[in-house]
């Protein structure tokens, strides 16, 4: 089975096995160890005994596709978002019985932000508590939702973060100290008068002179703020632009992957026109996970020489097998000059990827020399691995041919309504691309 095969698998069945239970209850951390052992194992070993080489760290290979990753599911950050859910589910206005008797033994969503975990505490409510002061989410999972204010009744005014992201209490410790009525909620802080909402706070005492600038300020901030009679009070997810709780947005951020992070490289790779084998050849390529010689001996794999079985001039490495060789150099050329283009590449993989793009303005025939990038470099390789294992002939013309092929296949298969033979595509390469859209 191919590693495109296995990565299927392990997305559909060994990730769904467990779904159930983690949407139920935490995973204790040594069955998160062994399901993560499981499927690191099918990866790289196809579950055969025995130590195999893992060629790419586990935390890449859960990356999301874009941020250079195979968008493998971490278990424990994703039953992690699952039980999350539960917690969304019993902040909302969402009804059902279970949320009825929560509300009723532990009085609501709040229980899970309280110290001590009581001997009458329930196993559930642990995992909940547990995944509500969780660091994944910020400080809490409270950092990942904000308030929207409706009419005031859920709404505590101190110990919520209902106002600039942040409790009053903490904004001003020295003016909650003095409040008469710490557990207030919103409602029980102010009065409609003329249409307008106004603010009346109780306090155990008259200010001190130096605590009359602090209550200056918190009424700044309290301008403008106030209630929506004809709405509830309610929880806005801050991730994903929806408002709304989703597991994939709430995976995303507990992944904490950055932004600033994504390559487009990889976008633009996922999105071309090769089957996925090739696809994941040419991410190998990219990320310099390949069993090339230099690579091999890295791991501690013990050989004859290093020498590039191409060329047999220089030790082989990624870089040098696929654009520093001087077979390969041949096989670019031919395919240069097919698509009628002229330049000097570069040796390393994802300049090289990203040079041999550029020479096309338009994105729709990018794609197309995307695929046509990742062909060459899945039959370079093709073409090594014959010469090593079945003693083939090193023969420029002939992986080019193939590649012209493989791609032919791959964009006309993978795209509606094109129709243009294979002399066509072999004579007229850039009218062809021109009709994929």
């Amino acid at each position: 089975m191919s590693m495109a095969g296995r990565i299927c698998l392990i997305r559909s069945v060994l990730s769904s096995i467990p779904l159930f239970f983690m949407s139920l209850f935490k995973l204790p951390s040594g069955v998160a160890e062994k399901l993560v052992k499981i499927q690191r194992n099918f990866l790289w070993g196809w579950g055969a005994d025995g130590r195999k080489i893992a060629w790419a760290s586990w935390n890449l290979a859960c990356k999301p596709r874009e941020f250079g990753g195979l968008g493998i599911i971490d278990p424990k950050l994703f039953n992690l978002t699952l039980l999350g859910k539960w917690i969304w589910r019993l902040g909302s206005d969402e009804g059902g019985l279970w949320k009825e008797v929560l509300i009723s033994k532990y009085g609501g969503w709040r229980f899970m932000g309280e110290g001590g975990k009581g001997r009458s505490c329930s196993l559930w409510r642990k995992d909940l508590k547990e995944v509500w002061s969780s660091e994944s989410w910020g400080r809490s999972f409270e950092d990942s939702f904000e308030w929207k204010v409706g009419d005031e009744k859920d709404i505590y005014f101190w110990k919520d973060r209902w106002l600039k992201g942040e409790a009053l209490k903490n904004v001003f410790p020295r003016l909650f100290s003095i409040s008469s009525n710490k557990n207030a909620n919103l409602l029980e802080c102010g009065f409609w008068s003329n249409g307008r909402w106004v603010w009346q706070l109780a306090w155990r005492r008259f200010f001190f002179e130096w605590e009359n600038p602090m209550a200056d300020q918190m009424s700044q901030l309290l301008l403008g703020a106030g209630a929506a009679p004809r709405e509830v009070d309610s929880w806005i997810w801050k991730e994903g632009g929806l408002q709304t709780f989703t597991v994939s947005f709430a995976y995303n951020l507990v992944r904490k992957d950055n932004e600033v992070d994504a390559s487009p490289i990889f976008s633009k790779l996922w999105r071309s026109k090769a089957v996925p084998s090739a696809l994941l050849l040419a991410w190998r390529v990219l990320e310099n996970e390949l069993a090339t010689r230099i690579n091999l001996r890295r791991r501690g794999v013990q050989l004859e020489s290093l020498r590039c079985v191409l060329c047999g001039k220089e030790e082989e490495s990624c870089s040098h097998l696929f654009f520093g060789c001087s077979f390969a150099w041949r096989v670019w050329s031919l395919c240069y000059r097919w698509i009628g283009v002229l330049f000097v590449s570069h040796i390393e993989p994802r300049f090289n990827f990203d040079q041999f793009r550029l020479n096309i303005p338009s994105e729709s025939v990018r794609t197309i020399w995307d695929t046509i990038w990742v062909g060459v470099v899945s039959e370079i390789w093709s073409h090594r691995n014959r010469i090593i294992f079945k003693g083939g002939v090193v023969e420029a013309f002939e992986v080019f041919a193939l590649v012209q092929v493989k791609v032919w296949y791959w964009v006309t298969t993978k795209s509606r309504g094109v129709a243009f033979s294979f002399s066509d595509w072999c004579l007229e390469p850039l009218v062809c691309m021109r009709l994929v859209s």
